[in-house]
């Protein structure tokens, strides 16, 4: 059977809605300006994804733990990977306004014309994550008629790292019903 699992993954059209219209979504997206600036690219030279992440995401409080965040800085110190990171953002054709820019839809907006993804689909949702807030589910049953919905709590956007166990469990079950 075919299913589908997905973690903290928005929907594309109900992503960009929010990017015009929901204040606590642009605001956490603003890094994502940041990380196409190619005017960063000398501080991700120099220290790595971890200098730009250090200057560009302002998630006060998110986890993971300072011991688990320092060990992904230490991965994330491969210039070449960080590039390729950085690249997927700078060719998303995600809208990000400033957040001085009317929460208005732009004239023309049209949703994208994806059919509903109609198999047994499995959304893991981190309710604490600062970059996608759970504003993104609003809608998602809509566009993911056949979902089953995981919400782990107390977990920001790394989830799989912070509740592996959460993660884990969800993935059993929805297997087992299916």
């Amino acid at each position: 059977m075919t299913r589908a699992i997905i973690a903290n993954a928005p929907h594309p059209m109900l992503f960009q809605k929010l990017q015009w219209l929901n204040e606590e979504q642009r605001a956490a997206s603003q890094y994502i300006r940041e990380f196409r600036d190619p005017a960063n690219d000398a501080l991700v030279r120099e220290h790595g994804l971890a200098g730009l992440l250090l200057k560009a995401v302002k998630w006060e409080g998110a986890k993971p733990e300072p011991e688990v965040r320092d060990a992904q800085f230490a991965d994330w110190q491969d210039r070449d990977a960080a590039f390729a990171m950085l690249n997927w953002y700078r060719a998303s054709p995600v809208e990000v306004p400033t957040m001085d820019e009317p929460f208005t839809l732009p004239d023309g907006w049209q949703d994208l014309p994806l059919p509903p993804l109609q198999i047994p689909t499995l959304v893991i949702w981190a309710m604490d994550d600062l970059a996608l807030p759970a504003c993104n589910l609003d809608g998602m049953e809509e566009v993911v008629p056949n979902m089953t919905l995981a919400p782990v709590h107390g977990c920001g956007h790394f989830v799989p790292w912070e509740d592996a166990a959460a993660v884990n469990t969800a993935i059993d079950a929805f297997l087992a019903s299916t």
